[in-house]
């Protein structure tokens, strides 16, 4: 499993107090935010990315379930914080089966 994007930027995952977080570390060191988790209580404990670089797949603990985030992982991005909110609707057939 390869937390690494195309574009060399490396996700990391953070189980907080208050939030659990998707965060990326760019090659020059900077840390941003990129996602956490308002849907539930559930920690993100994988990130990865796909063979070809085209997907990140997300794990939530206590969902059992996988994220697909499909992107262009090779351009560098708008790094404003993207949201899990319990209004966010999830496919359930993502289901780690």
């Amino acid at each position: 499993m390869n937390p690494v994007a195309p574009r060399g930027d490396l996700f990391v995952c953070e189980d907080g107090s208050e939030s659990d977080s998707l965060r990326g570390v760019t090659l020059n060191g900077e840390v941003y935010n990129f996602t956490h988790n308002d849907y539930n209580q559930s920690e993100f404990p994988v990130v990865y990315f796909s063979s070809d670089g085209g997907t990140m797949f997300v794990n939530i603990q206590v969902l059992d379930i996988t994220l697909a985030i499909l992107g262009t992982w090779t351009e560098q991005r708008n790094r404003s914080a993207r949201y899990l909110s319990s209004d966010t609707k999830i496919n359930q057939s993502t289901k780690d089966g």
